[in-house]
């Protein structure tokens, strides 16, 4: 499970491993994660190498 701030719900919500609908990754060093919230949001979260030197 994964705990996300949702922006359209405007709260965290807990994501679990049912709600992964993608994993790209950029080949730079970013990956881009794209979750569904339980009320069917996307949200994406960047993470890798390249996502922590951006901030």
């Amino acid at each position: 499970m994964w705990h996300v701030y949702c922006p359209d719900c405007g709260h965290g919500v807990l994501v679990g491993p049912g709600g992964v609908c993608e994993l790209v990754n950029h080949g730079n060093g970013l990956i881009v994660v794209v979750l569904r919230c339980p009320a069917g949001h996307p949200i994406s979260v960047r993470t890798g190498r390249a996502a922590d030197a951006r901030g």
